[in-house]
């Protein structure tokens, strides 16, 4: 059963990262042979039956040749991304090093796209080009299923895409409903600061009837469709982060959910992240006692 867990990761991830390395499954603990197989193993963002993907002709894109530069005054993906930054008068350019390493957790990503004329080296393609990183996910003594690092991981890295459901926010209601009765979630609610501003003119029908002050339009939902993220357990101090990554939906209400390393990881280190976010003092645990779990 692990072996052809194993393999039907990589059959089900050939198209959107050939190149990288290897998910495994272990279980040190006891004799379960791999997580249970209740959902669609995938990196692909799935589209709701209430949820339409953005006009492709919507999507813009730089006319760059070769690789986007920085300080270039022609990249329109450049130009995207440092309108975002000088919101708050922050002086930046892409939001990735030369390294590929993300320079600012605190603000959305616009990666180069299908529409774009730079080639696929470019610096502001990283996400797409898929997980460099070999994976492990391992069973624990008191928290369940977990992701691990099976080598060193440097600081602002990209992990992967946590794949899964874009539904509407009525619609994760509904869900969760349900959810609750099992015990375990893994709606993600599409909340990030960026997107607070005003209220989208073309969501569909299900969306219009919520108040126009609603600023949560879409979640995303592991729990049918997923991939090595939705074992990420939570820590009140993880090594990891949610980053909005937008690449080839050209509505900016739609981004991808994508996990970096917020520090150097050691191999062997378990890659976690907070299920709340930034926390105050009062909802965090000690290190050594946080459970996995929120506190309640």
């Amino acid at each position: 059963m692990k072996d052809t867990f194993e393999q039907m990761i990589c059959a089900n991830t050939l198209n959107s990262e050939p190149y990288a390395p290897p998910v495994t499954v272990a279980n040190p603990v006891d004799d379960e042979p791999c997580p249970p197989w209740e959902f669609l193993y995938t990196n692909d963002l799935k589209y709701g039956k209430h949820v339409r993907r953005g006009k492709p002709e919507n999507l813009k894109g730089c006319n760059c040749i070769g690789g986007c530069k920085p300080g270039s005054t022609t990249c329109a993906c450049l130009h995207r991304q440092k309108q975002y930054f000088g919101l708050f008068g922050i002086n930046k350019e892409f939001n990735y090093d030369e390294n590929g390493r993300y320079v600012n957790d605190e603000f959305p990503i616009f990666e180069c796209n299908d529409a774009c004329g730079c080639d696929e080296d470019c610096m502001n393609r990283v996400v797409q080009r898929g997980r460099q990183y070999p994976i492990e996910i391992r069973k624990t003594q008191f928290k369940g299923w977990g992701v691990f690092a099976k080598a060193a991981i440097p600081s602002n890295s990209f992990i992967g895409i946590y794949a899964g459901e874009l539904i509407t926010v009525k619609e994760s209601h509904e869900r969760g409903s349900v959810y609750d009765i099992f015990g375990r979630t893994y709606i993600f609610q599409l909340d990030f600061w960026y997107l607070q501003e005003g209220y989208r003119r073309d969501a569909p029908p299900q969306d219009k009837e919520m108040d126009k002050n609603q600023k949560i339009v879409f979640c995303v939902d592991a729990f049918h469709v997923g991939n090595f993220t939705r074992f990420l357990n939570h820590s009140c101090d993880p090594n990891c982060g949610v980053i909005a990554v937008h690449i080839n939906e050209p509505d900016v209400f739609k981004p991808m959910l994508c996990l970096f390393t917020y520090r150097d990881v050691k191999a062997g280190e378990e890659l976690t992240f907070s299920y709340a976010g930034i926390m105050t003092d009062e909802e965090v645990c000690p290190p050594a006692l946080c459970g996995g779990h929120l506190l309640t």
